[in-house]
């Protein structure tokens, strides 16, 4: 029995507990039990179905929403105040929220995407990240990269907002590659890490100057004299792409879209989002037969699927493997 096929063995207590356990953050007894009742396939119907209305944090001296300098916002308090009552309406929401896969999700793309709340320094971009993720949760990871690469908190919280033509910061365009997209390989020569090497990261960091976070509203801006516009030369890893350099108000948007284009036109980076999603909700360790078996034809499905995540995720939720309880 292949491991990706549905699963049809029995759906009993145990087996919804485990899939209530890895895809929220545990049901209680009724809701265990109603989904043994339901069964398999209208359980995973409800745990990919979206039913709670998301409503902003509110500021507990007034019981009023503060983000985006809301009714509730008190220019007296400092950003700690905004992120411990961020900190504590999303706990609450893992809490309280009906079984879904959502928040579950929702925290696994903010681990994957990273960033330091006390460098964003601006509550308001933090909760705007969060809410992004949780809106794109389940669709296009290619999409999502992207927007994350120019979300203000990202700017912020790795540097993106000070890369400059002439003075380019690598931050991101490392983390773009190592962390969020297709991944660090074993090194391979120096400065060469198999999927990408050194001059790619300063390559990508030329392609992302430019970007700033709006101080006024807090959103994202192309700033034309501060981007680089010479060509930008890969490496062989990425097939020699060049990247043409452009001038003009659409030069950021251009350059971005080729940049993630080439990224995403490699096969490992399909293989490795789906290692990290196998690793959050299954195993932490990935064998020879997992990656053959599992891994491969997931980063196929995913790729054909034109990078939405929902299909590929409910294949390996319903499977034998994920049922093998042994």
């Amino acid at each position: 029995m292949a491991a990706l096929d549905t699963y049809t063995g029995p759906f009993t207590l145990r087996e919804a507990s485990h899939l209530l356990r890895r895809t929220s953050f545990g049901g209680s007894q009724a809701d265990v039990e109603k989904a043994v009742a339901d069964g398999l396939e209208t359980t995973m119907n409800n745990l990919f179905t979206d039913r709670v209305e998301v409503t902003p944090p509110v500021n507990p001296d007034n019981g009023l929403p503060w983000p985006d300098r809301g009714p509730g916002f008190d220019q007296t308090r400092a950003a700690p105040f905004y992120n411990a009552t961020l900190r504590t309406w999303w706990i609450q929401r893992m809490i309280e929220s009906p079984i879904n896969i959502h928040e579950k999700l929702t925290l696994f793309w903010h681990n994957h995407f990273a960033t330091e709340w006390t460098i964003v320094a601006n509550p308001t971009m933090n909760y705007h990240m969060i809410n992004n993720l949780r809106a794109t949760c389940l669709g296009d990871f290619k999409a999502m990269v992207r927007q994350v690469t120019i979300e203000p908190a990202m700017l912020r919280s790795l540097n993106g907002n000070t890369n400059t033509v002439g003075t380019p910061n690598e931050d991101y365009a490392r983390e773009l590659q190592e962390l969020f997209s297709i991944g660090k390989g074993p090194v391979a020569g120096e400065g060469d890490y198999t999927y990408y090497t050194e001059q790619d990261v300063q390559e990508a960091s030329r392609v992302l100057t430019g970007w700033r976070d709006n101080r006024i509203d807090w959103k994202t801006i192309f700033v034309e004299r501060w981007h680089d516009t010479g060509d930008k030369q890969f490496s062989e890893r990425y097939q020699n792409t060049v990247i043409r350099g452009r001038r003009g108000p659409d030069a950021g948007n251009e350059e971005l879209d080729e940049l993630i284009d080439m990224i995403f036109r490699q096969n490992r980076t399909a293989e490795f989002i789906v290692e990290q999603l196998f690793i959050w909700f299954v195993d932490n360790k990935i064998t020879d037969e997992i990656r053959s078996d599992v891994i491969e034809p997931l980063a196929q499905q995913l790729r054909d699927d034109n990078w939405i995540v929902e299909g590929v995720l409910r294949r390996l939720l319903s499977s034998e493997l994920f049922f093998d309880l042994e």
